[in-house]
């Protein structure tokens, strides 16, 4: 075979591999530190997120910036920026679940990353375009 054949096939098998092992998720727990894959939540609804916050069993937590969060937000959020996650010690309570979403879902997979690896148990709920798909509102 031709030697560009063999390199642009071990390329785009080796690309498909990359692919497949980055989008695969696993369940994170504190044992991992951090490194794992966190899962997005399928089958949960905001009527179930807001009903473990009501009960004050859950807390919901915007990892945006306060002047995005201020912008719009989830109903019942409250606001804990990714960038003072990072620098700092959180006062979050571990006693309670913590669910977190950000604009896209980049910042609350690496919230979810970071509070996992302090030891809370997260749940990582994406981006606020997913909020809305699974049922959540939007507020000011």
């Amino acid at each position: 075979m031709d030697k560009k054949v063999i390199i642009s096939v071990l390329v785009i098998g080796l690309i498909g591999f990359m692919f497949v092992k980055s989008t695969k998720s696993n369940q994170c727990n504190a044992k991992d530190n951090g490194s794992c894959q966190t899962k997005k939540v399928e089958q949960m609804t905001a009527k179930k997120v807001l009903k473990q916050v009501e009960a004050n069993k859950a807390l919901l937590v915007d990892v945006r910036e306060g002047v995005e969060f201020k912008a719009g937000h989830a109903e019942k959020a409250i606001n804990y920026p990714l960038s003072k996650l990072i620098k700092q010690q959180t006062d979050l309570n571990k006693n309670k679940k913590i669910f977190v979403y950000c604009r896209s879902g980049n910042r609350s997979n690496t919230a979810t990353k970071i509070l996992t690896k302090r030891g809370y148990q997260v749940v990582d709920l994406g981006g606020l375009s997913d909020w809305q798909a699974i049922g959540g509102k939007i507020v000011k």
